[in-house]
């Protein structure tokens, strides 16, 4: 059983290892970071409790009962992401920062 059990770890780590081409004719497409696909901070965005309650008053982050996250709290912005349908999304900058106040902010209904 031992045998077996080390047989199966060895070949799982040998199958994933790298082929044996040579590097440096293998050529890797990387994504520039989120920094340079997505645009500056808006100046006139801020990122501050009355910008949370604009967004808060438009998307609603609350179960209808009085209860939701705190404004502006992680939790909350994961639910403002939700509610727009964009959580998960590759291209979001980083929760907690004003880079993700903007993108939010182009992404609200009008």
């Amino acid at each position: 059983m031992n045998k077996f059990i080390g047989f199966s770890l060895l070949f799982c780590l040998t199958a994933c290892q790298p082929a044996t081409e040579d590097s440096s004719s293998m050529q890797v497409k990387s994504e520039p970071p989120v920094s340079q696909q997505a645009p500056t901070v808006d100046a006139n965005i801020q990122c501050n409790q009355a910008w949370f309650a604009r967004v808060e008053s438009t998307l609603n982050s609350g179960d209808g009962k009085g209860h939701g996250p705190d404004l502006g709290s992680l939790e909350w912005q994961s639910v403002i992401e939700f509610k727009l349908g964009i959580r998960g999304n590759s291209d979001i900058p980083k929760k907690g920062t004003d880079d993700w106040c903007a993108f939010i902010d182009k992404q609200l209904p009008k």
